[in-house]
């Protein structure tokens, strides 16, 4: 399921990665060859990174920093933990 525009908060995860290049604002293209390490111990080549714009149904937008591009994940991962919660309430 690449190229979803759903997304699963993650509280193992330790960056935000998108499968779906569209969604990256402000994109950057990695000139190296980052990677980034999976639970199932395999990697995945990062293509970019840049700021994803999250709307919840609620209207509320939650700015994602740093996030990376990963075109071969089948999920969009947010990293998630209690504090965001507060930046969710308090933003735009």
């Amino acid at each position: 399921m690449a190229n979803s525009v759903e997304w699963i908060y993650d509280t193992r995860a330790s960056r935000h990665l998108c499968a779906n290049k569209k969604l990256v604002q402000d994109f950057e293209d990695v000139v190296d060859d980052e990677c980034v390490y999976m639970g199932n111990s395999t990697t995945a080549r990062v293509m970019g990174k840049g700021k994803i714009l999250l709307k919840f149904a609620s209207g509320k937008l939650l700015s994602l920093s740093n996030a990376l591009s990963v075109l071969s994940i089948r999920k969009n991962l947010s990293f998630w933990y209690a504090s965001q919660q507060s930046r969710i309430e308090n933003c735009c």
